[in-house]
């Protein structure tokens, strides 16, 4: 089962109460590629700070929100899968590839 890692060459940074992720200027994105960050996915960009699974992510979005855990699942896989797809996290396996 692989854990998540934040890509290291996009920042995050706080405007008035909403958290933005920043490509980096070397990365081969544009600077005006701002991505704001709903709830669950600055759950999902938290958790990946610590190199969590899915499961681990789905566990703390059923604990702080009053979700079921099927749509967590649902909702943490499609955010997932949407961070990895603008680069902003990394998918690694248990042995760190």
């Amino acid at each position: 089962m692989p854990t998540f890692r934040r890509n290291d060459e996009i920042v995050e940074r706080r405007i008035g109460d909403e958290r933005v992720l920043v490509p980096m200027a070397n990365r081969s994105a544009t600077l005006d590629s701002l991505y704001t960050l709903n709830s669950t996915a600055a759950l999902v960009w938290d958790a990946a700070a610590e190199g969590a699974s899915e499961t681990q992510i789905v566990e703390r979005i059923v604990a702080e929100y009053d979700v079921f855990p099927d749509q967590a699942r649902t909702d943490v896989r499609k955010t997932i899968q949407g961070l990895l797809e603008i680069g902003a996290l990394e998918a690694r396996e248990e042995n760190g590839k």
